[in-house]
């Protein structure tokens, strides 16, 4: 196996991004379930739009996936780490709201 058979950690690309499509899905729907229960409107509409955001990407991860072209890839891992990033941010408040 080289880097050029599309592999990543003894996956092909497309099954690991499938499973950090479906990690992603699973976040935003954490994210949006929060949002029902908030107790205020600023933190219903900020979980709201983290929610929107992660299932948003886990969408354009699988169809950047399904096309089988990794330059497709790349914007969206960028913007993964990106969104990881401001959510990890946000729940250990490193950044400012």
């Amino acid at each position: 196996m080289t880097a050029s058979d599309g592999v990543v950690c003894c996956l092909p690309i497309k099954w690991w991004m499938y499973i950090v499509a479906t990690l992603f899905i699973l976040s935003g729907a954490g994210s949006v379930s929060s949002a029902l229960a908030a107790p205020s409107q600023g933190v219903r509409i900020n979980n709201l739009i983290y929610g929107v955001a992660f299932i948003v990407t886990a969408i354009f991860t699988i169809g950047a996936a399904s096309t089988e072209k990794s330059m497709l890839l790349i914007p969206y891992l960028i913007a993964e780490v990106y969104l990881l990033f401001f959510y990890v941010c946000r729940i250990f408040r490193l950044c400012v709201d």
